[in-house]
């Protein structure tokens, strides 16, 4: 397989509306896949630069036609999209949470918090990374906190 592109540390990113067609995915918890199959639907990732009195920017994922609502919410906003290493990463940083994350602990002592407070669902990620080949998109994970897996889609 072709190596994912790499893209500068925190940069922020801001982008067009793109599409990403699922075929299959693959669920992991503690290291180890729970599950794994084919499935069929669009995720939609849509930039929304704000106003100039409202400079707040957000960013809404779509799993249309999602056959896994029960392990993963139909839709997702997040504050802020930034780059890192081989993955652009979507995430919202509050200062008030009920999951503990290593990575969201990290982007916001570095990027700062992005809102006060978020309670987070046990089928809603807290982190999307979206991967690349050629500037295409090559793969989509979400990251999900109560209890932590990652569910990988292709």
């Amino acid at each position: 397989m072709a190596q994912f592109d790499n893209w500068p540390m925190f940069q922020d990113f801001s982008f067009q509306e793109f599409h990403f067609p699922v075929d299959r995915y693959e669920e992991w918890e503690a290291g180890r896949m729970v599950a794994s199959g084919e499935v069929h639907f669009n995720i939609r990732f849509k930039y929304n630069k704000g106003s100039l009195l409202n400079r707040k920017v957000s960013i809404d994922v779509f799993l249309e036609g999602n056959p896994m609502s029960k392990k993963i919410v139909s839709q997702v906003k997040f504050d802020r999209a930034t780059t890192s290493g081989e993955r652009i990463l979507f995430y919202i940083a509050a200062e008030q949470t009920n999951v503990q994350n290593a990575s969201l602990y990290m982007l916001s002592s570095m990027l700062g918090y992005t809102r006060n407070h978020k309670y987070y669902d046990s089928n809603e990620p807290i982190v999307a990374s979206v991967f690349t080949i050629n500037h295409n998109v090559a793969k989509v994970s979400f990251t999900f906190g109560n209890p932590d897996r990652l569910i990988e889609f292709y």
